[in-house]
Parts: C-alpha cells; structure tokens; sequence
C-alpha cells in the first residue's frame, strides 16, 4: 500500500474513535420524537389511565373530552 495513503487511512481511523463525549444523533432528539418512535417500533403502547374503581378518568369538555392515557412500555402496573 502506497504509504500516503496508508497514512491518510491511519488519520481517518484515529479521528473515528468513539469518544466519551461523541454524540449519538447531530442533533438534540426532542421528547415527543423520541415517543412517537417508541410507539412505532410497538417498544410503548398508550394505556388508559383509571381511577381506584377501575374508571378511566377523562379529560376535556364537550366533543374534546377523552380518557386520560399515558405511555406504557410493559412495566407499566395497574392503578388501583
């Protein structure tokens, strides 16, 4: 291998070290995002969220109202 280029791959490959600091993604992967992946990839499912009497407990007024759920990944346990 001709020795500059042997060279420029040596550089290449100490640049490339995984480092304590290196980031994962370029940029900041916002709370949400990483949620909506979650339930893509079936890692979290939502789950209804009930009171002590085993009621959902709903949220909104009028047309907007709705069980209240949260993000649940299996561990989740049962409210009561």
């Amino acid at each position: 291998m001709h020795t500059q280029l042997a060279d420029e791959f040596q550089r290449r490959h100490d640049q490339a070290k995984a480092m304590p600091q290196a980031k994962v993604f370029p940029q900041i992967v916002a709370d949400l995002t990483r949620l909506k992946d979650f339930f893509r990839a079936g890692i979290a499912r939502e789950q209804v969220v009930t009171d002590r009497d085993g009621q959902p407990i709903m949220i909104g007024t009028g047309r907007w109202r709705r069980p209240k759920t949260r993000a649940c990944d299996g561990r989740c346990l049962k409210a009561g």
